[in-house]
């Protein structure tokens, strides 16, 4: 008396991260549409049990402590790169701007004091001088 259409569903949901699986899991499920018999509008059920609709080997999964590991190791790997970019490339900038900052500091100090006539010793040869005439 009812028409059943049969739809296999199966999803598999995958984290990955720099290229290594971290984590996979798959679902599947058996879903059927009743029509005719009676019925007014369609009804879609979801079937628990679909026997030999459903291969064997649905719903599965990576195992927790494979997921942890690989975990603890991007883990790793993301404060090594972080690491490895402070001492290759940013501290070597600092260090590399600070010195041009004394660097500049220190020569506009030297020009400063090559500008600058030394005080004590002019107002001392010119007073001598005066008073000898």
């Amino acid at each position: 008396p009812f028409a059943a259409d049969w739809l296999i569903r199966r999803a598999i949901r995958v984290w990955a991260a720099d290229g290594i699986l971290l984590d996979a899991a798959e679902h599947s499920a058996a879903i059927v549409t009743l029509s005719g018999g009676g019925l007014r509008t369609p009804r879609t059920l979801t079937v628990d049990d679909a026997g030999d609709l459903v291969p064997a080997g649905g719903g599965w999964r990576v195992s927790p402590a494979y997921t942890d590991r690989a975990v603890a190791e991007v883990n790793a790997v993301t404060m090594a790169r972080t690491e490895r970019r402070f001492w290759a490339v940013q501290l070597p900038v600092l260090l590399a701007i600070l010195a041009f900052i004394l660097a500049t500091s220190a020569c506009r100090a030297l020009i400063r004091l090559r500008r600058t006539p030394d005080a004590g010793d002019t107002a001392f040869s010119s007073k001598v001088g005066q008073g000898a005439e």
